[in-house]
């Protein structure tokens, strides 16, 4: 999900509404390495507002690390994924 830095800036509350839609669509249907990059990079920008509360701020940064982390895991858990049919089939 790309979202203009301009409008990001001027409107945190578009920020707001695609970290809760995406939350909302992870709770739903489970997660995915892009939903958790997607999320982190909008905490990101969401902690990077000019007027952002402080508590707001020290969240978003915090959760940015954690989303990140879990996308991290993601990946090495599918790249483990990919690689086990193969390692099995090489043993047939």
């Amino acid at each position: 999900m790309y979202i203009d830095p301009e409008i990001a800036q001027t409107r945190p509350a578009v920020l707001m509404a695609s970290i809760i839609h995406l939350l909302s669509c992870s709770a739903m249907h489970g997660l995915s390495i892009a939903k958790c990059r997607s999320l982190s990079q909008l905490l990101a920008a969401l902690a990077e507002g000019e007027d952002v509360d402080p508590l707001l701020r020290k969240s978003c940064e915090e959760l940015t690390q954690a989303w990140y982390q879990q996308a991290v895991e993601l990946s090495h858990e599918q790249v483990f994924e990919e690689a086990v049919p193969q390692t099995a089939a090489a043993w047939h």
